[in-house]
């Protein structure tokens, strides 16, 4: 059976999988779906980049055509991330399923389960509340439909478009054509954004979850310490030699697990630098218009709609990036708190995990 096939990874999996690319993905089927994204990305996008084309010189149109643009923006960058990165990626997956069959010991297994479970949830729930922030946008057009039906006037309202695109046709006449293309291209150019943040979710979970790891066991050899009077016993000489091989045994998982960081880091932080400042430009703007159009509910909803899915977004990468920090930091504490290298003579010239080092791997995570 497919270790990703287990509830806490399957989701992770499907939403990268549609996209062509999950890192483990056969390559003939890897490469249908990644055509079919491109082209389904391609057909939403031109249309927009030629109406924001004519805009140009109109300043208040263009920026009514710019979150749309850069949400898209955001999904090619995650998107073709993904496919430059894609041996990288895919030793980082292996690595997880290596490291989950590497581990015999009963808490080791429930540690890693539990955060993996905290992967899942978070995905699931980053998921569904940003589908639910695209179903109120892709909601606005039948609110004049449905106004039409509850309280008629002597003449229908206008209509509400979705956003500003140019098909070379009358946008009148082919409304509801171009409504459906709408409805079934903006929900696969988000799955962009959520399956990239689905999988560093999972990834930094499982980075959380080794760190957590190396702190119980040095929790461990703390507690498993005798009597400081004893030193010079037999039991001591004995429980010194075999913290001395746990040691050592922490000092490679941690080495183990920063290299898997560095990977991600090397990996995914260009990208992120350029998601950040997209991000950042999208709330200016939809801040502003949305104050803008206070006087016009649809129009203030669109708007802030993607203000607010915008925050979420960086507030959620920032979230991830520190808890691998804290994570990391809290190996230092516990082995202080526990008094694992004072108490053990032959550790003291082992155990020495490379702080300038780790901070150097981690700092890009947290901004």
């Amino acid at each position: 059976m497919d270790f990703f096939h287990g509830p806490n990874y399957r989701i992770s999996k499907y939403f990268l999988s549609v996209l062509g690319l999950w890192p483990l993905q056969k390559p003939k089927e890897k490469y249908f779906f990644r055509c079919l994204t491109i082209s389904m990305f391609s057909s939403i996008v031109l249309p927009k980049l030629i109406r924001f084309a004519e805009y140009y010189g109109d300043f208040s149109s263009m920026i009514e055509c710019f979150p749309v643009l850069a949400l898209h923006g955001v999904g090619c960058i995650k998107f073709s991330n993904y496919c430059i990165n894609a041996k990288r990626l895919r030793e980082l997956t292996c690595w997880i399923e290596e490291d989950w069959k590497a581990r015999s010991a009963q808490n080791d297994v429930m540690i890693l389960a539990r955060y993996a479970n905290r992967g899942r949830i978070f995905v699931m729930a980053y998921g569904v509340y940003l589908y639910a922030t695209l179903s109120i946008y892709l909601l606005l057009p039948a609110i004049p439909i449905l106004l039409d039906v509850i309280a008629p006037l002597n003449q229908s309202r206008q209509v509400v478009y979705l956003y500003e695109t140019e098909y070379f046709v009358d946008p009148d006449e082919y409304y509801f054509y171009i409504l459906a293309h709408a409805y079934v291209t903006m929900p696969f150019s988000l799955c962009m954004i959520v399956s990239f943040d689905a999988m560093l979710a999972v990834y930094i979970h499982h980075a959380c979850g080794i760190f957590s790891t190396i702190g119980s066991h040095l929790e461990a050899i703390g507690r498993d310490n005798p009597d400081e009077k004893s030193h010079r016993s037999a039991n001591y000489v004995e429980y010194d030699h075999e913290a001395y091989v746990r040691i050592v045994h922490c000092v490679r998982m941690h080495r183990r697990v920063l290299e898997f960081v560095r990977i991600l880091q090397s990996s995914l932080s260009v990208c992120l630098a350029f998601v950040t400042a997209l991000c950042t430009m999208i709330i200016t703007v939809t801040g502003f218009m949305a104050v803008s159009h206070l006087d016009e509910l649809a129009e203030a909803v669109r708007f802030g709609s993607f203000g607010v899915g915008a925050i979420l977004h960086m507030f959620c990468t920032c979230w991830l990036g520190q808890m691998l920090v804290d994570h990391s930091e809290q190996i230092f504490s516990n082995a202080l708190q526990h008094h694992v290298v004072q108490s053990i003579q032959s550790g003291e010239k082992t155990f020495h995990f490379n702080y300038d080092a780790k901070l150097g791997v981690l700092q890009n995570f947290s901004w």
